[in-house]
């Protein structure tokens, strides 16, 4: 039968004697830390004597990572990690996932290791950051490796030197416990290994018997493989990117509905996004802040100013929306944006914004270089209060202004005539 639990789909068997199946894959996040939470107390609850997790990663986030390890080293089912399938990797945040199972499986042709720390941004570390970051990373990778009874220099290299292992020299050098074509080939050859697990009454050894055991997939649910798809920098990016314009679109052109509601929901989707990413939330500011300065530009006089800067500020927001500036994190995954997706939408944004402003800026000299005759006789609307000065816009342009009345904000007025500039007004109920 199936069911649901904990916002996961799963097939459950009646008989007792079950292994539960999880798939990691991708990037090391947030939300790959829930589902995973989430597997591990579903096969709990359902009964399971095993629980295999195949895993196929790059790295991850160092404070995901560390919630996986403490959930995989806290749970009573033992836990069997299976690189797989054949070209797979547990590289950098997938070692210390890996040296975290009661047993370490690869397939044909896969890899571990790589587990050297870098920043965020993709770059190393320097000077005492550098002996910071390593010797952190080290000692966890270390600790893992006691508790689990796994030769800790080996994994240590894989920090101190980068080094990564195939599956048969994980084997030789006793990282991986063994090399499996499948999962049936895996069944049969952990089938009577004794596991050390944590239970109520602390640490008890479980035989491990697979002898007709069943096979259930715990997979994410609907909203989690969301969550898990939006995980994408250039998504995040992207999405911000077309909420900004939709709403500035919007109040370019009240009414049209139809760009504010669509860039509501991209700007949704955008910040779920972020969410599960090592934001940096300075980037998200400046990027909002641009279209600030790009709306404003309509409403002041800034002779495309504002436009102008809210275009830099946008540009300088994307630049740094996933750069880190603060102390180093070891396990930092590279998390950055494709300059090709970076350099399409910054153009196709800074084409949407600019378009208006350079046309604002150049109806507003072409309006101030008109004889002032054709601006006699029109009728405006004060800004400000007007008497010997205020502000009024006339022909859809901000002037400086001047009456022989005290004109309240709001009102109605004609342009009787200019003078060096400032235009003489009177209001419009008056003959």
């Amino acid at each position: 039968m199936y069911c649901v639990l904990s916002g996961l789909s799963m097939q459950v068997f009646a008989d007792g004697h079950k292994v539960a199946i999880i798939e990691l894959g991708g990037i090391i996040a947030p939300v790959t830390q829930r589902y995973l939470e989430n597997s591990l107390e579903t096969a709990e609850d359902v009964g399971s004597e095993l629980v295999v997790i195949k895993l196929n990663t790059p790295g991850g986030l160092l404070d995901a990572t560390r919630g996986m390890v403490g959930s995989i080293i806290e749970s009573n089912v033992p836990i069997v990690v299976y690189v797989a399938p054949s070209g797979a990797q547990a590289a950098s945040a997938g070692t210390f996932i890996a040296a975290a199972a009661n047993i370490i499986a690869m397939a044909p042709a896969t890899s571990i290791g790589a587990a050297s720390p870098v920043q965020a941004g993709g770059g190393d570390f320097e000077g005492a950051l550098k002996e910071k970051a390593y010797q952190d990373t080290a000692a966890e990778i270390r600790s893992i490796a006691e508790l689990r009874n796994r030769p800790a220099d080996v994994l240590e290299s894989t920090v101190f030197e980068a080094r990564a292992f195939s599956a048969q020299e994980a084997v030789d050098l006793g990282i991986a416990d063994v090399i499996a074509n499948d999962l049936n080939d895996l069944f049969h050859q952990i089938d009577g290994m004794t596991v050390v697990v944590m239970g109520p009454a602390g640490e008890t050894e479980r035989v491990i018997n697979t002898q007709g055991i069943s096979q259930y997939n715990i997979e994410m649910g609907f909203f989690g493989r969301i969550l898990a798809f939006l995980a994408n920098p250039n998504l995040a990016f992207l999405f911000l990117s077309l909420g900004g314009v939709g709403l500035y679109t919007e109040i370019r052109n009240p009414g049209m509905i139809l760009p504010g509601v669509c860039g509501i929901i991209a700007l949704i989707l955008a910040f779920m996004a972020l969410g599960n990413l090592p934001t940096n939330w300075a980037g998200v500011a400046l990027i909002v802040l641009g279209f600030i300065l790009a709306v404003s530009e309509v409403a002041v006089d800034g002779f495309g100013v504002p436009g102008v800067l809210g275009i830099v500020s946008f540009i300088l927001g994307g630049s740094v929306l996933f750069a880190h500036f603060g102390t180093p994190e070891p396990l930092g995954f590279r998390v950055s944006l494709n300059s090709w997706m970076f350099g399409s939408v910054g153009t196709l944004v800074t084409i949407v914004l600019g378009i208006p402003v350079i046309a604002v800026a150049f109806a507003r000299k072409v309006n101030r270089a008109i004889p002032v005759p054709l601006a006699v006789g029109l009728v405006g609307n004060t800004l400000t209060r007007v008497h010997e000065q205020g502000r009024v816009r006339v022909r859809g342009e901000t002037w400086n202004a001047r009456s022989g009345e005290s004109i309240a904000k709001g009102i109605p007025v004609r342009v009787l005539a200019e003078d060096g500039g400032i235009l003489l007004v009177t209001s419009e109920t008056e003959e």
